[in-house]
């Protein structure tokens, strides 16, 4: 399933919509009813049966050079990225519920459900349903939201949103001052990329 989105995705929007900009809104509308077909017919059905193909039911991939533990990672985000694709334009809410369910049976983990929803709440052009941020993926700059919206990811398991800038921005510093020779730091988890 991830090749074919993956297929589909750089034929029509990394390829066609760029070489023929004057068509891109009609190729972005190919590629949507390419993977809204992918998710509802395919990957839907798969999760209502067997839960979110995560790694908690498929087990880790490896990614990276198997000889070189420094530089390999874990993960398997097949199903996240080709949700991720749908959820860009298209924004029912049909599938909020199951996807709910599951990362409450620990199938998908919070910050992609979380993420899923943000783009949603970005594209909000659906009447059916009225998606709120949790400013995982996306985020509204809208300050009188910043109290529900802990609240939402306090009920899935996420930290304050506030908490985790203030971590990015704990990092950055860190990577600059590793950029200018200064080692004495304790690693913790960030990325100096």
């Amino acid at each position: 399933m991830s090749e074919y989105d993956s297929k589909w995705k750089t034929y029509y929007l990394d390829s066609l919509s760029r070489v023929d900009p004057d068509n891109a809104k009609k190729y972005e509308k190919k590629y949507d009813s390419v993977v809204s077909g992918l998710v509802e017919n395919k990957l839907i059905p798969i999760i209502e049966k067997y839960g979110y193909p995560g790694e908690r039911l498929t087990g880790v991939m490896v990614n990276g050079p198997l000889n070189d533990s420094y530089k390999r990672s874990y993960g398997n985000n097949y199903a996240n990225v080709i949700l991720i694709h749908y959820y860009t334009w298209f924004t029912k809410c049909r599938f909020n519920d199951l996807l709910m369910k599951e990362v409450i049976k620990g199938n998908l983990n919070s910050q992609s459900y979380a993420s899923f929803i943000d783009f949603q709440a970005r594209v909000k052009n659906s009447s059916s349903c009225n998606p709120m941020y949790y400013n995982e993926w996306h985020r509204t700059n809208d300050s009188t939201k910043f109290k529900d919206i802990n609240k939402r990811r306090f009920k899935i398991g996420l930290s304050k949103f506030q908490e985790i800038d203030e971590k990015y921005s704990r990092g950055k510093k860190i990577c600059k001052d590793l950029k200018q020779g200064n080692y004495n730091h304790i690693k913790l988890f960030y990325w100096c990329g």
